[in-house]
């Protein structure tokens, strides 16, 4: 594999992990008092925001890397969870577009005024199209990857559900559920990054060797 996927395989999960322990917990009970939250902290924001871009961008870079690693068992399976997972990571940098919007909306400063825009905007169809793409392409998607990686031989049986793993996480009733959602990914993606980094190591020195 190539160093650049290499390098993303590791450094997206870790940025999703730190956007998320950079964003404040809180649960505001109103959309008003979300936008007040979020003007209260705004660099918080911003950074999350812009971290996480960078993080699912990166995924999809990283995913492709990896799907073309898988020669023979998995193959098929691994293509189809591997797109899968891109286009979920694709829907997720423009879901950080539409946080980023989020954060400028609440700098306005009336919140009670602009809180009905960013509720549409927020709970509207094109925030709905991307968790849909949430769903059925980056959680199923790496369920179906991690599976198909097992039965390629690059990843080990106990963490053949790691995808799996990641959309219960993703989806269990707590505030840090992308929080265990990341823990899990940056495991599994690190472990696979450290094979393949020590297979790009060998394989030169067997062909010199031969």
């Amino acid at each position: 594999m190539p160093k650049l996927p290499q390098i993303a395989l590791v450094a997206a999960p870790t940025l999703a992990l730190v956007s998320e322990l950079i964003e404040p917990r809180d649960e505001p009970a109103t959309a008003a008092a979300e936008l007040e939250l979020i003007a209260a902290n705004s660099t918080a924001y911003l950074l999350a925001d812009v971290l996480a871009f960078v993080a699912f961008a990166l995924f999809a870079v990283g995913v492709i890397g990896l799907v073309g690693t898988v020669r023979e068992r998995g193959r098929l399976a691994a293509r189809i969870g591997g797109t899968m997972t891109v286009i979920g990571a694709l829907a997720m940098v423009s879901h950080s577009m539409v946080l980023l919007a989020s954060r400028d909306i609440a700098l306005i400063g009336d919140a009670a005024a602009v809180a009905p825009a960013n509720e549409a905007m927020s709970n509207g169809l094109a925030a709905t199209l991307q968790l849909s793409m949430l769903l059925f392409g980056f959680d199923l998607g790496l369920t179906v990857l991690t599976i198909a990686l097992w039965r390629a031989r690059l990843l080990p049986v106990w963490l053949a559900p790691a995808g799996f793993l990641a959309l219960v996480a993703d989806f269990s009733p707590t505030s840090y559920n992308a929080v265990l959602m990341y823990c899990v990914l940056l495991i599994a993606f690190g472990l696979l990054a450290l094979r393949s980094r020590q297979v790009t190591l060998v394989t030169p020195m067997a062909e010199t060797v031969a």
